[in-house]
């Protein structure tokens, strides 16, 4: 492969790879959110003789939960603006760019 097709794939390898992480980020906030979302409406619930989950219990894990969500939008914010912080017109041209490189013999 010619170098400047070479040097065209490393980069739309490295903004795939970085939008991919970003979805994982994204992903496992909104996993969280929905865990979150199950333990505040079973706190305190019983199932039969049993609780479901007790209020101390969901009240601990509510709070690791937010202290990990806060972390998350914190990494997702700056891997966003590194990946998206251009002008759409810039990006899209920078893809464009890549992707030429690579077609090019």
């Amino acid at each position: 492969m010619a170098r400047r097709a070479r040097r065209g794939a490393e980069r739309l390898q490295r903004i795939a790879r970085r939008a991919d992480e970003l979805g994982e980020l994204l992903g496992e906030d909104h996993d969280l959110a929905v865990l979150d979302a199950w333990i505040a409406g079973h706190s305190g619930r019983r199932q039969g003789a049993q609780r479901i989950i007790g209020r101390r219990t969901a009240k601990d894990l509510r709070g690791l939960i937010a202290r990990r969500r806060r972390k998350l939008h914190r990494r997702a914010l700056r891997d966003g603006r590194a990946l998206y912080g251009e002008r759409p017109k810039r990006f899209v041209a920078r893809v464009d760019e890549a992707w030429a490189a690579t077609r090019r013999d």
